[in-house]
């Protein structure tokens, strides 16, 4: 048996390189169609490394694969959970009519429409410590346990910006008194 620290540092530079080859082949390779045009099955690793950002699904193969694994879809709501900075449970059920505002523990979600475009609307993300490290992706799950996903751009002294329709999926989910908010 070889041991690692036996075996020369060329040697070493060698099965790294090779290593790093084939990685990058497997994250290409997850995005090729077999023979019968179908993408490969997801997996929980796909989804860790979608919600760091390290990785792109499509939101339709995502909603696709959650919809026919349960396991899957444990899988990711714990992952969501565990790896959330922050998270807004689902509105008071007195809530009724638009929601212009969500509040949670150590952040808040305002929307207001523009004044020079009627149907674009802005959405504020305001962190209660600006020096704490920002999200870079903002979850909502609907009162029906479909997601919706954003990459969020970096924000400035703890305030991020958004601009989106009225009629988008993401004021939708957003304005949804049943939707859950998470800011990963």
């Amino acid at each position: 048996m070889v041991r690692w620290n036996d075996v020369a540092q060329g040697q070493r530079d060698a099965v790294a390189a090779a290593f790093e080859q084939r990685s990058i082949s497997a994250d290409l390779a997850q995005h090729v169609f077999d023979q019968e045009g179908l993408k490969r099955r997801l997996g929980f690793d796909d989804l860790y490394k979608f919600l760091n950002g390290n990785m792109h699904i499509d939101a339709v193969d995502l909603e696709r694969a959650l919809g026919a694994n349960a396991r899957l879809m444990q899988s990711y709501e714990k992952l969501l959970n565990k790896h959330s900075l922050y998270h807004l449970p689902r509105a008071a059920a007195a809530a009724s009519g638009e929601l212009e505002e969500r509040v949670g523990d150590g952040f808040s979600i305002r929307v207001k429409p523009s004044l020079s475009k009627p149907d674009q609307i802005y959405m504020l993300i305001e962190l209660a410590d600006p020096d704490e490290s920002s999200a870079t992706k903002l979850v909502l799950k609907s009162s029906q346990g479909k997601y919706h996903h954003e990459i969020l751009p970096e924000g400035a002294d703890g305030v991020v910006q958004l601009v989106t329709d009225s009629g988008s999926d993401l004021m939708r989910y957003f304005q949804d008194p049943g939707s859950e908010v998470f800011l990963i």
